[in-house]
């Protein structure tokens, strides 16, 4: 991982100068609280077992003097703790790159030096009770003239588990494939791969319903049975949550700003995972304080390839937004 590239975002605003991240100390994948070392050093009493990550996240970062302006204005009292989404990562320009992103508790910054331009500031960000989720950028921090999508540029979670061997498929409607044992489970998408012989070819992805350990169906009408080859699940099932951070925007005429969470088995095929609430707050770019973030909680299974959806509702004009969009998921 490059530290050049690594990246800090809080309530949209990126704080780290040109991404000039040097020593991190990410939080740590355990199910017990962490303490932390260093100058800021507390105990997380918050943190809760179950979820990806806990503890403090420590950072040295060069940032514009406005860093410490801003750090003045998240320890005011003019907003809820549960505003400040913040959101680090490795790469700002790479969709797919890996990110901690969660509500933030506490930001700690103190200056270690003063160059001309930029201040050298160790971070520290302490996480609510749901400590830090790990994740996946959506898409990199950019602006936006009118609706648009990524499903061009989605994110492809791949593969999960082991592939399941398939002794055969059935000449019926749905088809019964029979496999090695299997903790599939209804619902699930799975992609078969190197199965032969079957008319019409079931290779390829299927929501596949659970008949026994040993069988599940797929919603196809096989006239002429196959055989071999594997099936290997390629959703997730438990949820997740998207966030989105917003550096500007400007709605002109139009009346909001929705952003819907969108997936799909095969990136060809795309349904909608989840939808935002509607945003008609408008941010000044210019404002360092005037940032703005949202979160989308996400349940049930989501397919392989997620994307995000942006929309200006009504007379859209000359409306455009500057935003980044993070993905996490439960399992």
């Amino acid at each position: 991982m490059s530290l050049a590239n690594r990246f800090l975002y809080c309530e949209g605003r990126e704080l780290s100068e040109d991404g000039r991240i040097g020593a991190f100390s990410p939080p740590k994948k355990s199910p017990t609280v962490q303490d932390r070392h260093g100058p800021f050093h507390t105990r997380n009493a918050n943190a809760q077992t179950g979820f990806t990550a806990w503890g403090d996240m420590t950072m040295s970062l060069w940032a514009d003097s406005d860093l410490l302006s801003f750090v003045k204005k998240v320890r005011g009292s003019d907003t809820t703790f549960d505003q400040f989404l913040i959101v680090w990562g490795e790469d700002t320009d790479a969709v797919d790159s890996d990110v901690y992103f969660g509500n933030m508790l506490r930001l700690e910054a103190q200056p270690k030096t003063e160059p001309a331009a930029l201040d050298q500031v160790d971070v520290m960000a302490v996480p609510d009770s749901n400590g830090w989720l790990e994740g996946k950028s959506l898409r990199a921090m950019a602006s936006a003239s009118g609706d648009g999508d990524t499903e061009s540029t989605p994110v492809n979670n791949g593969t999960v588990g082991s592939a399941i061997s398939i002794t055969s498929s059935s000449i019926a409607n749905p088809s019964v494939i029979t496999s090695a044992a299997h903790s599939l489970q209804t619902g699930d998408t799975v992609l078969i791969a190197g199965h032969s012989g079957s008319t019409p070819d079931i290779n390829g992805s299927h929501v596949v319903t659970v008949i026994s350990t040993t069988t599940f169906s797929i919603p196809v009408n096989v006239t002429t049975g196959g055989t071999g080859g594997t099936a290997t699940r390629t959703s997730t099932r438990n949820g997740g949550e998207v966030q989105v951070q917003i550096s500007a925007n400007d709605l002109d005429t139009a009346d909001d700003l929705t952003f819907i969470v969108r997936h799909s088995p095969d990136s060809s095929t795309w349904a909608t995972a989840g939808t935002f609430a509607v945003i008609t707050t408008e941010v000044d770019a210019a404002d360092l304080a005037d940032g703005f973030a949202a979160r989308l909680a996400l349940t049930g299974d989501i397919d392989r390839y997620v994307a995000i959806e942006w929309d200006f509702t009504g007379t859209a004009g000359s409306a455009a937004a500057t935003f980044a969009a993070f993905l996490h998921r439960a399992e």
